[in-house]
């Protein structure tokens, strides 16, 4: 692990998270409290004085996007013994910081892992040359080359940012009228110029774990089964999946990339059973609790793992287990005016099941920010949403 302060000789370790508004971040953050660990949540939720404080100090933080000096302050008042941006905007913010501030950020990357996690053009061709299939791709110079893609590609299409960031980089389009407008509307969105793949058919997979310096300590993965704003929005029920054709292939993805970390690459699994992938989360993804669920505590290894622990060997999970995430199905049920549907009795059950109960106050947290999805129907799509990058897919019906 690249960063001197794992195991940090401090007692408590004092770690900084630099959070979004993730759904997810109380379930890391409640695990490394768990450890021993102060944490100070610097987040863009409102400030919260009785739930979610039980795990941590809370900060209000502003949206990544020209937040530079704020997080220079922070990192520098802070003075944490490892600092943990939790989404790519807040790492790319971070990257640019004067190296005397970073030094603790974990992970530390490389150049290299920089520009491929940057530039998913980049990152495509990265992943290729590692023997892993990718979709079609076609590079677009700007609106008018739309229409000759679209003609090579066939429709529907998948046009991309060159950035990952929850799905919102990525529209499926049909028509010439509808991509060029697909394609305006991402140019002030992606950092790089939009390009164009072939849509890929199939079900939508995720494999992450926790790597040391590429190295998989711990994996595990799922399918979707339900997402919200599908095909390209988060997972709010997933089932696992045991498919050694996946681990290699994220074997072989993270190696090469030599990542430090949780992590999760994200893949199309066709009719015939091959895949191709799609996407990289270099961060906790938020349907990681689902592994937790299957009896695979990554965020309690996680924390172990930046306090220095030893790994314990891989633990083996059932292949075909559905989760419905808590409280992920409950809050887009809500945001969606469609919480008393008599046909989704049974996944509240297992959504609320699934909850953490032994600690209580994380769970009322949890119930507090499903009510705001009530009381706010659009901010299930005006706030980062809460997943994995998204993947143009059929979406998989089944009864709940």
């Amino acid at each position: 692990m690249r960063c001197a302060a794992r195991g940090a000789s401090r007692n408590p370790m004092k770690i900084l998270a630099l959070d979004p508004g993730w759904d997810h971040t109380p379930y890391l953050v409640a695990e490394l409290a768990k450890a021993g660990i102060e944490v100070v949540l610097a987040t863009t939720l409102p400030e919260e004085r009785y739930f979610l404080q039980r795990y941590c100090k809370q900060l209000p933080a502003p949206w990544a996007a020209g937040s530079h000096d704020f997080y220079a302050r922070l990192l520098r008042d802070q003075q944490a013994d490892l600092v943990l941006p939790l989404s790519e905007e807040i790492m790319e913010v971070i990257w640019q910081l004067p190296e005397n501030l970073t030094q603790r950020v974990f992970p530390q990357t490389t150049p290299l892992q920089r520009t491929l996690l940057g530039d998913r053009t980049q990152m495509y061709a990265f992943i290729e040359a590692q023997g892993v299939p990718i979709p079609r791709m076609m590079a677009l110079g700007d609106r008018d080359e739309v229409p000759a893609a679209l003609e090579a590609l066939g429709s529907p299409m998948v046009l991309r940012g060159t950035q990952g960031l929850a799905g919102l980089q990525v529209m499926i389009v049909r028509d010439v009228h509808e991509a060029q407008r697909a394609y305006d509307d991402l140019v002030p969105r992606s950092p790089g110029p939009p390009f164009a793949q072939a849509f890929a058919m199939g079900r939508r997979c995720l494999i992450g774990g926790l790597f040391d310096r590429g190295q998989a300590l711990q994996l595990f993965s799922q399918t979707t089964v339900e997402s919200l704003r599908p095909p390209t929005g988060p997972s709010i029920r997933v089932r696992s999946l045991r498919d050694p054709k996946l681990e290699r292939y994220a074997e072989r993805i993270f190696a090469a990339l030599e990542w430090d970390g949780l992590a999760c690459a994200e893949f199309i699994q066709d009719s015939q059973g091959d895949y191709r992938f799609l996407e990289i989360n270099p961060r906790p993804w938020a349907a990681i609790y689902a592994a937790h669920n299957c009896g695979v505590p990554l965020l309690r290894t996680f924390a172990a793992y930046l306090r220095g622990e030893r790994a314990p060997r891989r633990i083996e999970f059932p292949d075909g287990k559905e989760v419905v995430l808590f409280p992920q199905f409950i809050s887009a049920r809500l945001a969606a005016g469609e919480f008393g549907r008599l046909r989704d009795v049974g996944s509240y059950l297992r959504s609320l099941r699934g909850a953490p109960w032994s600690r209580p106050m994380l769970v009322l947290h949890m119930l507090r920010r499903a009510m705001w999805s009530r009381r706010d129907p659009e901010s299930a799509e005006e706030t980062p949403p809460t997943d994995e990058l998204a993947a143009p897919c059929e979406r998989v019906n089944e009864p709940s």
